[in-house]
């Protein structure tokens, strides 16, 4: 049987940039975070609501 579980999770990271205000740290760390430079010290998950998968291989015939 196949069945299919939600997933929810949340990472805590850092973005180091070079910049010369605020608003422009935030749209190079947007852009960095885009290209995966994210550094990575936390995160949590949780899983939950698993629901049987209908097996569609039989209903091919």
């Amino acid at each position: 049987m196949k069945y299919s579980v939600d997933v929810k999770e949340i990472n805590y990271g850092t973005i180091v940039v070079d910049a010369k205000s605020p608003e422009e740290a935030i749209e190079k760390a947007e852009a960095g975070y885009t290209m995966g430079n994210t550094v990575w010290q936390s995160g949590e998950y949780e899983l939950s609501d698993a629901k049987r998968v209908p097996d569609r291989s039989r209903d091919a015939r």
